[in-house]
């Protein structure tokens, strides 16, 4: 019986050794790889702005950009796109029309109805008051 829970507690020991061991050498590759993207997995998301295709966004005012990332659904490589495209500031999207909302949804080669489903003028609006402490005209 005392050869037994021997055996036991021996490979236990060497199942958790030869675990540690392949979990380093895993992680260490796992490491050093290059992040997939989306776009190689969804041939489909475009993530550089097509400008025959973009809409002509007004340029900024000098030094003024706002922080679109606070806005649901746009993330630091949206804001880059959008930046890209000329878009900077809160009231740029917020006074998007449905044609720009078009031409900039395709644009940026995101899903159709992106824009409308997380809301980016309503959000737009709300961080333009919170920043700003007044409703855009």
């Amino acid at each position: 019986m005392g050869f037994l829970i021997g055996e036991i507690f021996f490979f236990l020991v060497a199942a958790a050794v030869l675990g540690g061991i392949l979990g380093w050498v895993l992680r260490g590759s796992i490491r050093n790889r290059p992040v997939r993207s989306d776009a190689r997995r969804h041939p489909s998301i475009q993530t550089t702005p097509d400008p025959q295709r973009a809409p002509q966004a007004p340029r900024r005012v000098h030094g003024q950009t706002d922080d679109l990332k606070r806005i649901h659904g746009i993330g630091p490589k949206l804001e880059r796109v959008l930046n890209e495209l000329g878009i900077t500031t809160y009231a740029q999207i917020a006074r998007l029309s449905e044609s720009e909302i078009q031409q900039l949804a395709d644009g940026i080669g995101s899903f159709p109805d992106r824009i409308h489903r997380d809301d980016w003028i309503g959000g737009a609006r709300r961080e333009y008051m919170v920043k700003y402490g007044r409703p855009i005209q």
